[in-house]
């Protein structure tokens, strides 16, 4: 095959030079289409990849302020008159309502208050703060179910790539 080529350049070589600068031409062209296109299938994937591990982070975040402020929430009702007493017993209860306060906060400017389950998780955890007994229980429960919603929500626009 090699012999064939020699043959056909030494018999025409005005057409073996033709046809080698139409090949550095093909191959310049599909260089210059493909790399753009290869460039720009891999910057979405690198893109993609940072937005799901921001995200990651965001929904585990969100799990454990979650988690925490339910914990708070249990202790708080759980808490009988006359536990904790005395100065120490004062500052550690500011200290937790203090938590507890700041873990609403943290959560409310996390979610979007204008989609309704977010509302309705946010209405819940108003509502515990003043919960009695009889529908402490209840309450709870309920935000968990959302929390798990709402997170379960998150994670599907993760794997969305939203």
């Amino acid at each position: 095959m090699f012999k064939a080529f020699q043959d056909f350049a030494s018999a025409t070589p005005a057409a073996f030079s033709a046809i080698a600068a139409l090949a550095a031409a093909v191959t310049a062209l599909a260089a210059v289409i493909i790399t753009p296109i290869i460039t720009y299938i891999i910057s979405r994937n690198q893109v993609r990849a940072t937005l799901v591990s921001a995200n990651q982070v965001w929904i585990n975040a969100l799990r454990d302020e979650l988690a925490e402020l339910f914990e708070l929430l249990e202790w708080q009702h759980f808490l009988r008159p006359g536990t904790l007493n005395g100065e120490e017993g004062y500052r550690y209860w500011a200290e937790k309502r203090s938590r507890i306060r700041f873990l609403i906060n943290k959560i409310k400017l996390r979610l979007n208050p204008k989609e309704p389950d977010r509302q309705i998780l946010l209405e819940y955890l108003s509502k515990l703060q003043s919960a009695d007994e009889s529908n402490f229980y209840e309450l709870m429960e309920s935000a968990v179910a959302k929390g798990q919603e709402i997170l379960k929500a998150e994670w599907r626009r993760v794997e969305k790539g939203q």
